[in-house]
């Protein structure tokens, strides 16, 4: 069990348990899936992490993608979160923790 006080651990972690609210997985989001609901955990876990100061190459590392997929989920995350409501409330189970 790696401690909690490591960030990287700790970001990792939270979004291990964030694709799970949003109905994946962490087999399925590090697979070469590309179901809808897959393809947009990726997408919440590549912003979360980028967000956090998370290289393309560190996150391709962890989801099993090449960098360049990794650049198009951040660049699609902001177009589908701004035009997309399902997409939204995706975002919403996936960074928003229960209470």
């Amino acid at each position: 069990v790696m401690p909690l006080s490591n960030p990287r651990a700790k970001a990792l972690r939270f979004c291990e348990g964030s694709v799970e609210r949003v109905g994946c997985t962490w087999e399925e989001v590090t697979s070469n899936s590309r179901k809808r609901r897959i393809i947009d955990a990726r997408k919440c876990v590549t912003h979360y992490l980028t967000n956090l100061g998370w290289t393309t190459g560190a996150i391709g590392e962890v989801l099993n993608l090449h960098y360049t997929s990794i650049v198009h989920h951040k660049q699609s995350f902001h177009l589908l979160h701004e035009v997309d409501y399902e997409f939204r409330h995706i975002w919403r189970q996936f960074y928003n923790p229960p209470n």
